[in-house]
């Protein structure tokens, strides 16, 4: 058996790979040594070993190769569950979103135990908000909201998204009066029942709605000083106010 070649080294899942003429026994065969794996035979459980290596090491590109190279090539594997919610992970860390959504919605759409479910939608909430896919993102928002169990930090968290897909997705005005009362929100909890998380995230996304807003005032009567003051003024109103936000 060829020796592991280093693990950082990162090569896409079709390129320079050998033939393949397995899987026999559970084993996958390849003439040669697969530039992925690094071995010319491997099992399933050395693909998710390496897969869960690289994940350790935070080589998520690498990571998510290798899962997704397990979930093509064992799929009948007892452990294809686990490699699609972690190839789902590694595909969000290494910024691949559209894959990560279409993971952890296949698996959604599979699941029968209420705690999965919980813990799926919330990584469809991010990877959506992330993607920019607006009402996906907030009907996942939504289902999560409406439950009577989500913690108090995390129903904060949800709304402060929900308020931040609004402004977004065109509702600047609604998700700005939403994320001013979130902050207000924070600063009357004095600390007893949301932590720094959940104000930083607060001011921030506050930050990014002032910064939407002024974008979306356009300097357009050059010729008209009395005008184009009013204009000036009030974009650095809203950048100012973005300022703040941040540095708060």
């Amino acid at each position: 058996m060829a020796a592991l070649l280093l693990l950082g080294q990162l090569v896409p899942a079709c390129a320079g790979r050998r033939e393949r003429t397995g899987p026999v026994g559970g084993m996958s065969l390849h003439e040669g040594v697969d530039p992925l794996i690094g071995l010319e035979t491997y099992t399933d459980e050395d693909v998710l070993r390496l897969a869960g290596e690289a994940f350790d090491m935070r080589l998520y590109e690498r990571a998510w190769l290798l899962y997704e190279r397990y979930l093509e090539e064992f799929p009948d594997a007892p452990a294809v569950k686990l490699a699609q919610f972690n190839a789902g992970l590694s595909a969000e860390r290494c910024d691949r979103f559209e894959r990560a959504i279409e993971l952890f919605e296949l698996m959604l759409g599979a699941a029968t135990l209420d705690e999965e479910k919980v813990n799926l939608t919330y990584r469809l909430v991010a990877c959506t908000v992330a993607a920019e896919r607006w009402e996906p993102a907030r009907e996942y928002i939504g289902w999560l909201l409406q439950r009577p169990d989500t913690r108090t930090t995390d129903r904060f968290e949800l709304r402060v998204q929900r308020a931040w897909v609004d402004a977004a997705s065109g509702d600047l005005e609604g998700g700005l009066s939403d994320m001013l009362t979130l902050s207000r929100r924070y600063r009357s909890d004095r600390g007893l029942t949301l932590g720094g998380f959940q104000g930083a995230m607060a001011y921030y996304h506050l930050g990014e709605v002032y910064r939407l807003k002024a974008e979306a005032v356009e300097l357009v009567h050059v010729d008209d000083l009395t005008v184009a003051r009013e204009e000036l003024n009030r974009k650095a109103s809203h950048i100012v106010s973005a300022q703040d936000a941040y540095l708060e």
